[in-house]
């Protein structure tokens, strides 16, 4: 064989390498675009199930107001699961944290902690999680004020997931 046909041997077996690697960059380039749209699609998939569970949780008789309405909010319920009662539901609900802001009408700028006078904000109950990720829907907070009169409010339901 001649330096001829070395040297051609050579040039193809170089381009042969440069296309294999070409491949193999294109392929790692489409699996990484397939990644992303995989880990997009969990976090759209995890948003969307605890929004449903903040639904959930929101009409459930813990906390509903009862009869049809939705997305309401009993005051005194929620006052009940301030305290020891709250605490059971850690396992019942997979979640981190549930909390209730008021909004409207809100006479206080800071967020006073409840139980106190005028306060605005409900922490129902918390799991101690540093890496957690919270979502968050409006709710009518109702209190029954005699037989015939209730008193509504705007607030926020805020719900606390483990972000992953």
């Amino acid at each position: 064989m001649g330096l001829k046909a070395q040297f051609k041997i050579m040039q193809m077996i170089f381009m042969v390498l440069g296309i294999f690697l070409f491949f193999i960059l294109v392929g790692i380039f489409l699996i990484n675009s397939q990644m992303d749209g995989l880990k997009q699609s969990s976090e759209d998939l995890k948003r969307s199930q605890t929004l449903a569970s903040i639904e959930t949780i929101v009409n459930s008789p813990e906390f509903s107001c009862g009869g049809t309405t939705t997305w309401c909010v009993d005051k005194d319920k929620m006052s009940i699961m301030l305290g020891d009662l709250g605490k059971k539901y850690y396992d019942f609900w997979q979640i981190s944290s549930i909390e209730v802001q008021l909004i409207y009408p809100n006479d206080e700028p800071e967020i006073i902690e409840c139980p106190s006078e005028n306060c605005n904000y409900y922490n129902i109950y918390e799991i101690n999680q540093t890496n957690k990720k919270t979502y968050s829907s409006y709710i009518t907070l109702c209190e029954q004020q005699g037989r015939s009169s209730t008193n509504c409010q705007l607030a926020k339901f805020i719900v606390g997931v483990k972000n992953a």
